[in-house]
C-alpha cells in the first residue's frame, strides 16, 4: 500500500508484484486525478506522484479509468514537461 494523498486526502495506490493499481492516481498520457475535491491538493498529487516515479519502469500502471500504462511510459511525459 502506498499513500497517494492529493486527489483526496487518504488516496492510496496498491503495487501487487509488477503492478499498481494507481485508482484516480495517475492516468495513461501523463494525466493525475483531479485536486478539486474536497481535501485535494495540487502540492501533495505531486509529491504522490514522486513517489510512484520512482518505481521501477517495468511496473504496470491500471488506472481507475481508461487504459493501462507503464512507469517508463509515464516517466517520459513528466520529464518532457
Amino acid at each position: 500500500i502506498i499513500p497517494t494523498p492529493g486527489h483526496t486526502p487518504g488516496s492510496t495506490c496498491l503495487l501487487l508484484e509488477n503492478n499498481l493499481f494507481s485508482g484516480d492516481m495517475m492516468f495513461a498520457g501523463g494525466y493525475l486525478g483531479r485536486t478539486d475535491f474536497p481535501g485535494g491538493s495540487a502540492a501533495d498529487i505531486q509529491q504522490s506522484l514522486q513517489k510512484l516515479l520512482a518505481l521501477d519502469d517495468s511496473v504496470l500502471v491500471y488506472p481507475g479509468h481508461d487504459e493501462p500504462t507503464s512507469i517508463g511510459q509515464e516517466r517520459g511525459f513528466y520529464a518532457r514537461s
